[in-house]
């Protein structure tokens, strides 16, 4: 897939105008970027997530995906940078 193509299809996605579904966001980025996608709030809970084929992280999967939050430490530091 081209830049351009990629490109088109976030662009596409974005100007719907509906109601901001974040898990249909974050699975097209993770399809046009080929990684692991979360989408964050500032206080870190998980709006919405989308994962590789194949990913197998248990702390991710239990610390983070179970409780749908990132921990405070993290999004301080996070925020910090």
């Amino acid at each position: 897939m081209e830049l351009l193509e990629k490109t088109r299809k976030i662009n596409k996605l974005l100007q719907k105008g509906d109601k901001v579904e974040f898990n249909a966001i974050a699975r097209l980025l993770r399809d046009v970027i080929d990684a692991n996608i979360y989408i964050i709030g500032r206080s870190g809970e998980v709006n919405g997530y989308s994962l590789i084929s194949g990913f197998e992280c248990a702390i991710m999967r239990e610390q983070i995906l179970k409780n749908k939050c990132f921990p405070t430490d993290y999004m301080k530091f996070v925020m910090d940078v």
